[in-house]
């Protein structure tokens, strides 16, 4: 029962670093994503401002003589799509900050800025015994090992009930002299074992649901270290 609660205390400590892990990751996404869309929208401002330079020209060139009408609302067409797309980039910019301010646990509303970029980790890749390896030492897969193990510890220890109880205790008394203890001191050791011959099969129940839970387990790190490979592989080619 020692050994099991142990395990259960360290995977759950691996279990919350990998939420650690999996937290900075997005919030260096979100970060990347928020200065892609920065820089989104200073162009869509560029593009405003030479719009309307456009527009500022044709309406000169109207008023000497040497534009029609319909260029200048061409002209005007295409700085009111410009600036369109200027607000829709500053809506994905909103979008993105509002992102990073609550993998970040920022006050709503409060602004956020993308200054620089910072060196966002590669996911573990690799192919075969090296992929493998990655895997076992991510800290989702200890968790889920130790999970394994702790049930396993679950029934080794329903196992170990099956064997005798023994205890041992002691008791010492002081007191006025006797014929049983002249020195008024007196002690006894009691050495006692017990064994429970009949239980109405709990503990054999119990085996049978710690057998169980041991084979979700192995099914369920199976399961994840597939998806696992699977989604390392297909990383490179997404890329």
């Amino acid at each position: 029962a020692y050994a099991r609660t142990r395990l259960l205390v360290d995977a759950t400590r691996a279990e919350a670093e990998w939420a650690e892990h999996l937290l900075r990751w997005e919030a260096e996404l979100a970060f990347e994503t928020l200065a892609a869309a920065q820089a989104e929208v200073a162009l869509a401002e560029r593009a405003v401002a030479l719009r309307q330079e456009q527009l500022e020209t044709v309406e000169a060139g109207l008023a000497g003589g040497v534009a029609l009408a319909v260029d200048v609302a061409r002209a005007q067409a295409s700085v009111l799509a410009a600036r369109r797309l200027a607000l829709d980039a500053e809506r994905r910019r909103g979008h993105a900050a509002d992102a990073l301010g609550v993998l970040l646990g920022r006050k709503a509303g409060e602004a956020l800025a993308a200054q620089s970029t910072p060196n966002a980790p590669a996911p573990p890749g690799g192919a075969g015994a090296e992929l493998a390896s990655v895997l076992t030492r991510r800290p989702d897969f200890l968790a889920l090992a130790d999970r394994l193990a702790a049930t396993a510890a679950e029934a080794d220890a329903i196992w170990w009930g099956f064997l005798p109880k023994v205890e041992l205790s002691g008791r010492l008394a002081l007191g006025p002299a006797s014929f049983a203890a002249p020195d008024g001191v007196s002690f006894a050791v009691t050495l006692s074992a017990t064994w429970t011959l009949y239980d109405g099969g709990a503990r054999y129940a119990g085996l049978d649901a710690a057998a169980a839970r041991l084979e979700a387990a192995e099914l369920e790190l199976s399961r994840a270290q597939r998806e696992a490979r699977a989604a390392t592989q297909r990383a490179p080619q997404s890329a």
